[in-house]
């Protein structure tokens, strides 16, 4: 009705959000910098917080990094005072975008980290497929082609299993990305690296990025451990953990490796591979590759 003025900052933010869709972003951020003046002008914390992340988006889509940091760090701090947990894990994956444009690996994946441990948390299984994808550019621009490759099988398997699609920008980024990647891989490794994400389940995958980003992160930038799920990851009753652990020896990593790249202690590294053997019922690092080569686990 006239007057209605929350109805219209609505109505400014979803015609902004279709023109995204769209890949209008010029005319997305005219409607989305509407919604916002509206908002405020009404007072409403949480929805000047949405436009803000809104209009963060798309300054960083423009290449405008300086305006989407300043957009998404004003929004940042009034969705953890209003407590909405999946708006902030939002708010840092679009972050973490904007570091990855400014040359920022190490931000961007400790941005990333937290912004998937709020989604996790949050049940928000279509914005985790974002993180995989930016995750899977972080590692291809550190030349880690397989890893890249299976994050890219990851998140399209994700999307399949919730019938979504990637946005028209991110399915530009991703066709650009799947072509560096042929290109640097043969058709056989990028196969078997698409094949080996594509399988793996959701609790495995979230488990993949945290290990992935605190390798591009560092030691001497520690992130919180995301929590180990107690139900078992496969009929063979190994954990996600000790899945982890199996694929770090079928690339021939030490027990200190496994315990530097896992940020666990060697002695919880070594434990991890005695629980390993005894479930698997075999007595040798070989023959526990060797089982993991059968059954696909690589």
């Amino acid at each position: 009705m006239l007057g209605d003025h929350l109805s219209e900052a609505i109505a400014f933010g979803n015609l902004g959000a279709v023109a995204v869709d769209r890949g209008e972003y010029d005319r997305a951020e005219k409607l989305q910098r509407r919604a916002l003046e509206l908002h405020r002008e009404l007072g409403n914390a949480p929805n000047i917080a949405y436009a803000l992340v809104n209009l963060g988006n798309i300054s960083c889509v423009l290449g405008d990094y300086a305006l989407a940091n300043d957009l998404l760090g004003e929004a940042i701090p009034i969705l953890r005072e209003t407590g909405y947990k999946l708006g902030e894990g939002v708010a840092l994956l679009h972050l973490a975008d904007v570091a990855f444009g400014q040359g920022d690996m190490s931000r961007a994946a400790s941005t990333l980290l937290e912004s998937v441990q709020l989604l996790a948390a949050a049940g928000d299984k279509f914005s985790i497929a974002g993180n995989i994808d930016l995750l899977a550019q972080v590692c291809a621009a550190g030349n880690d082609h397989e890893t890249a490759i299976e994050l890219m099988g990851a998140a399209a398997a994700l999307r399949d299993r919730l019938g979504a699609a990637p946005s028209t920008i991110k399915r530009t980024e991703l066709d650009a990305l799947e072509k560096t990647l042929r290109q640097a891989v043969s058709r056989t490794v990028y196969e078997r690296h698409w094949l080996i994400g594509k399988t793996l389940d959701f609790d495995t995958v979230v488990r993949r990025i945290s290990i992935v980003a605190r390798q591009i992160v560092g030691p001497q930038h520690p992130v919180p451990m995301l929590p180990e799920p107690e139900a078992p990851a496969t009929e063979y009753n190994l954990t996600n953990r000790e899945i982890e652990v199996l694929r770090l020896l079928t690339e021939g990593r030490s027990t200190r490796e496994i315990s530097e790249t896992m940020f666990i202690s060697p002695r919880t590294a070594t434990t991890h591979i005695n629980n390993i053997f005894g479930k698997l019922e075999v007595n040798s690092r070989i023959a526990a590759v060797a089982w993991a080569m059968r059954a696909g686990v690589t």
